[in-house]
């Protein structure tokens, strides 16, 4: 019993930290949409990638080819939203 408990620990923690990816391309933007308006968009590293709010909308572009995974961070309608970019 308690083995199962431990990894029902375990499962519940790792849920937990799970996040959305979001892969962006320096060749096109990515587009993000929301039913609510967007307030910030933090991309962690502006060298690394950019991000325009317009509306309901966020558009991602890298800066080059290969460039490395970052914390993504918007708030929309009052809530935040994280991701990773990469």
């Amino acid at each position: 019993m308690k083995n199962i408990l431990s990894l029902w620990f375990i499962f519940q923690t790792m849920t937990g930290l799970a996040q959305d990816t979001i892969y962006v391309s320096d060749q096109a933007k990515s587009y993000l949409l929301f039913d609510a308006p967007v307030t910030l968009a933090d991309v962690g590293n502006p060298l690394l990638y950019q991000a325009q709010i317009e509306g309901n909308s966020i558009f991602l572009v890298a800066s080059k080819d290969s460039v490395a995974n970052t914390p993504f961070y918007a708030v929309v309608d009052g809530q935040p939203f994280t991701a990773r970019l990469c």
